[in-house]
């Protein structure tokens, strides 16, 4: 099924599919392309309203998506690539929403050939023009031929997706094919042509989309580019040692990101002095690595000296500040304090609404741990308000399965297990389970979180044999991916051990386990030996 703009030339079409169908070896006289007036045809439903029937927004979603699902393949012609007409039609960025949205529909983007050198000389030479001329997507603002047209899909959109979803899909589908082609072009250039550049932004849009390892793979070529091309102690290199570290903090890489993570400190400090904005950077994901390692008092004062730096260099309001002033939040709780961590959060809250407004995501990250930090200080009411109205922004931001929604729904969910309101909590930590085993994959720290809170939720609600599951591969999962010491895998131990204790079909004494120790009985063993509550919270 094509999607294109009827403002589009025929010869324009044709030879975009003539050159699709010659990339993807497919015999042009047995491939068949539907182009999408032929699918809807309007003038039919103008004709019934016409005549004083009314077409129902369900009888006009549903007649479009049947066509969608059952050709399950829709090809969208983007042309000029610099300013394509598509993306300001109503239609066209429904249909786009639209096959995104049906399960097992396919939506690739297309070109006319002779637009392909100038696409591929800009994507080498300015690929940040590429990307803002295909990063203004608004549903709201497109237009239609037919003005009934425009008000039946923005009235759809309004009252089943709303219009951020629509962008924020749409976006993202433009940001991965922009992805795509640099990555083609990263490959194809010579020996003696520097791609760090490019990849760098293209690592940037991948991270952005939550391709982790894809956004990894192109880091570790950029940082092996730079290296051969600059110099171990070249600021480029060392700009890419800090991103690259980062990653794999994020994808659960502690061990492996660890020497990389010194390096970068070690080389930033001996280069450019402890004041130096790159070697504040280098601190900041030192400590972050500590926090993940569960060295949080180590953590926060790097934390702290990176935050009285970039308070002097950049000043209270600038975004790398205000990031260090949240994470400075995050250790204070994971260390227990949380006054003092509803202090950094709640200052850093205000800060970032100033700055960068109320609905902006990072705010609402902001506006979720406070919430959360205020039920933790006994604000409950006020704090379960706040952290639905976070919830909510995001989702409606980000959509439904990005991982800071992620991180926000869990959030929630813990408010709500703590208030009692079980049903709706359970139904969360499913919901983000199942979908950071989906993205993120199962020994994912994350994941593993979010697997030990509904356990623990499940043994609450009387459902044991699903919770201690649940709660063991949660535990040997952050065995492997955190170490044995971390405050979430010690926590994890203790509730495991607590949950076997509850179940045991006979009383547990200190001189049968040691006599009789099964696995399970084991993590009793270790529990009564320890006699010990972690007191602390984590946050997103």
């Amino acid at each position: 099924m094509l999607s294109y703009a009827w403002s589009y030339a025929v010869g324009d079409i044709v030879d975009s599919l003539v050159a699709y169908c010659n990339r993807t070896n497919q015999d042009q006289k047995q491939t068949f392309v539907w182009i999408c007036c032929l699918c809807i045809n309007q003038h039919r439903v103008k004709q019934r309203q016409a005549s004083g029937q009314v077409v129902t927004t369900e009888e006009f979603r549903e007649e479009f998506e049947s066509r969608v699902r059952g050709i399950g393949h829709v090809l969208s012609l983007v042309t000029p690539w610099d300013d394509p007409a598509n993306l300001k039609r109503t239609w066209c960025v429904f249909e786009a929403f639209l096959t995104i949205s049906v399960p097992g529909c396919t939506l690739e983007l297309i070109m006319p050939p002779h637009q392909d050198g100038s696409f591929r000389r800009t994507l080498t030479e300015d690929f940040e023009k590429i990307w803002k001329s295909l990063s203004q997507v608004d549903v709201e603002k497109a237009e239609a031929t037919i003005a009934a047209d425009k008000h039946t899909i923005h009235e759809l959109v309004k009252e089943e997706m709303g219009f951020i979803p629509v962008n924020t899909a749409v976006g993202d589908a433009l940001r991965k094919w922009v992805a795509d082609a640099g990555n083609s072009a990263l490959k194809t250039m010579g020996s003696d042509q520097d791609g760090s550049e490019l990849a760098a932004l293209v690592y940037a849009l991948l991270h952005d989309l939550g391709e982790l390892d894809q956004a990894s793979e192109l880091c570790r070529r950029a940082l092996q580019a730079r290296r051969a091309a600059h110099g171990d102690d070249d600021d480029r290199t060392l700009a890419s040692m800090i991103t690259l570290s980062n990653l794999m903090i994020d994808q659960g890489k502690l061990t492996e990101c660890e020497p990389l993570v010194r390096e970068a400190v070690e080389a930033t400090q001996s280069k450019l002095g402890g004041k130096h904005l790159m070697t504040l950077d280098s601190i900041s994901v030192l400590s972050k690595l500590l926090q993940s390692q569960g060295k949080m008092q180590e953590a926060l004062s790097l934390c702290q000296q990176t935050l009285d730096g970039r308070k002097e260099t950049l000043g209270e309001s600038h975004p790398d500040t205000l990031d260090t002033l949240c994470q400075s939040s995050r250790l204070y709780a994971g260390l227990g304090q949380p006054d003092k961590a509803m202090v950094s959060c709640g200052r850093c809250f205000e800060l970032r609404k100033q700055t960068l407004g109320e609905r902006h995501p990072v705010t609402l990250a902001t506006q979720s741990n406070l919430a959360f930090l205020m039920c933790i200080t006994g604000q409950v009411d006020e704090g379960e308000v706040l952290s639905k109205a976070a919830l909510e922004g995001r989702t409606m931001i980000l959509g439904a399965k990005h991982a800071d929604t992620l991180a926000t729904m869990t959030n929630h969910a813990r408010i709500l297990e703590a208030r009692g309101t079980l049903d709706e909590a359970e139904e969360l930590y499913r919901k983000a389970l199942e979908t950071y085993r989906n993205t993120l994959g199962s020994k994912h720290p994350q994941t593993l979180i979010c697997m030990k809170n509904l356990g623990v939720l499940l043994n609450a609600r009387d459902k044991s044999q699903e919770a201690v599951g649940l709660i063991r591969e949660a535990h040997e999962g952050m065995k492997q991916t955190l170490g044995d010491k971390h405050p979430e895998t010690v926590t994890c131990v203790n509730q495991f051990a607590t949950l076997v204790h509850q179940h045991c079909t006979q009383a547990v004494s200190y001189t049968h386990l040691r006599a009789h120790e099964t696995p399970e009985h084991l993590v009793c063993r270790l529990l009564l030996e320890k006699k010990k509550n972690t007191h602390s919270w984590t946050l997103i």
